[in-house]
């Protein structure tokens, strides 16, 4: 492991294994091994983020979904959504149904919140409730993510997996993009 420059840095060591496992090495070995060192080094809301977000590239779901708990638990104002968001979306690819609607409950219909961070999570909760049977809610949900800007290629850039999971739920809602 090279070292970094500003040594015990750990959102240092938390970016470098992103950046490993995005750009550099796409080696997910490596990239875990200065994700594990920025943890060891002290865990803060934004190492346990890159560390989920790292460990979701690697395709290792459970430890992503870990991560973005406990960053979560750090800041639970978790400000435009951007941690709930992903968590979202990561949970909803292992059909852990209960644990989004335990984390964003009734909050996903509050209208004062706005823009593309809920949108996303608009759809997915659009896709809960026609899993439901719920087809009139979730057409609205649907139309309400639209609104607020979520496209199907937004998803596809964000997470080309859960992309293509969500995707044939909704189009009977109507168009992605």
């Amino acid at each position: 492991m090279r070292h970094i420059k500003n040594k015990g840095d750990n959102d240092a060591y938390a970016l470098r294994g992103f950046s490993d496992a995005l750009y550099l090495s796409k080696d997910c070995n490596i990239a875990k091994q200065y994700i594990e060192k920025a943890i060891q080094l002290g865990g803060s809301v934004d190492v346990f983020t890159i560390a989920g977000s790292t460990y979701n590239l690697c395709k290792e779901p459970e430890k992503s979904i870990e991560y973005g708990m406990k960053a979560l638990k750090l800041m639970p104002n978790d400000n435009g959504y951007f941690v709930t968001r992903q968590l979202v979306k990561r949970l909803y690819k292992l059909d852990r149904i209960d644990e989004i609607e335990s984390l964003m409950g009734k909050k996903i219909y509050n209208e004062d919140i706005q823009g593309r961070s809920i949108a996303s999570m608009l759809w997915v909760f659009a896709a809960i409730e026609i899993g439901k049977g719920n087809s009139k809610e979730a057409k609205a949900l649907f139309d309400r993510g639209k609104a607020e800007g979520v496209t199907g290629q937004y998803l596809k850039v964000e997470d080309i997996e859960f992309y293509n999971i969500i995707s044939p739920i909704l189009k009977p809602l109507g168009e992605l993009d």
